[in-house]
């Protein structure tokens, strides 16, 4: 996060979302009143709270339960560990799955072959996917700061 803003008015609210996305920035707004809800459908990421108006929470994206933001830099690691697994998922498919297909169009590797070590490839992206399972389970977010 490089910056944020308070106290705008309704209408400025939007209108600065709108003008920071033509620059290309990603926005992430957080709000947890009726006069948010134009603010928080524009925002990239919409983030509200427990108790806040229902046109808040209808627009955020992410609602934090315990009604504080406490948890926002967790929220941050939380999703760099999803994207970074995800990613690792789906190479874990596409490579193996590129290569016996490649593989069999050129006669280097059978079909027989090519669905044994598809499905072995497809199995070991599923155990890598529930790793983060156990992660959480423990209440321990591993370091997950971007590159």
């Amino acid at each position: 996060m490089d910056d944020y803003f308070a106290e705008y008015l309704p209408q400025d609210k939007s209108n600065y979302i709108r003008n920071l996305q033509k620059k290309g920035l990603k926005v992430a707004m957080v709000g947890d009143g009726i006069n948010d809800g134009a603010a928080l459908s524009l925002a990239d990421v919409s983030i509200s709270l427990k108790g806040a108006s229902d046109v808040a929470i209808d627009s955020a994206d992410v609602i934090f339960m315990d009604g504080n933001l406490a948890k926002l830099d967790q929220l941050f690691d939380i999703s760099h560990l999803l994207k970074r697994d995800l990613n690792r998922s789906f190479k874990m498919i596409v490579i193996p799955n590129v290569i016996c297909i490649v593989g069999s169009l050129m006669g280097i590797v059978n079909i027989n072959m090519s669905l044994v070590l598809n499905n072995v490839f497809n199995m070991l992206a599923v155990t890598q996917a529930t790793i983060p399972l156990y992660d959480y389970s423990t209440k321990q977010i591993p370091n997950a700061k971007p590159k």
